[in-house]
């Protein structure tokens, strides 16, 4: 069973995704606001999934930390995003 974190800053969409892979029997941890995130135990997670436009700390910002820590950036990371020009994209 998978250990999965999710971060965005959007409460229906948080519950949409801890929900949907809960039922699929994962263990599924989610915040709101990258901030409340905890550094120090994200080597505990299988996957992380992130929404990029988040106030304070973008999921983006967030992905780049964990992929410049060394106990960390093995973890795969999925972005969210509503975004859709290319820029973005």
């Amino acid at each position: 069973m998978a250990t999965i974190l999710a971060v965005d800053d959007e409460q229906p969409i948080l519950e949409l995704i801890k929900n949907g892979l809960q039922k699929d029997g994962h263990m599924v941890t989610g915040y709101v606001s990258a901030e409340q995130v905890p550094l120090n135990s994200l080597n505990r997670y299988d996957l992380i999934i992130l929404d990029i436009m988040m106030p304070e700390m973008r999921g983006d910002e967030l992905c780049q930390a964990i992929k410049n820590n060394i106990e960390t950036s093995h973890i795969p990371v999925i972005l969210l995003t509503a975004l859709n020009n290319e820029k973005d994209i």
